[in-house]
């Protein structure tokens, strides 16, 4: 992300730039959708849990 500041005010990336940049970030948003994924199987679990012990 360095070399998409420092080459956006020099003109556009080059298309090696770019790839490895949208290469970084879709694996960013899978590491993201499975710590989200996980936090969810935590919350439905906790949920559970306090349904059980209330009824």
């Amino acid at each position: 992300m360095a070399a998409a500041r420092s080459n956006s005010t020099t003109g556009a990336l080059s298309s090696d730039t770019r790839e490895r940049l949208v290469t970084v970030q879709l694996g960013q948003i899978r590491s993201l959708t499975c710590q989200v994924l996980a936090l969810k199987e935590r919350v439905d679990a906790l949920e559970r849990k306090l349904d059980e012990s209330q009824g």
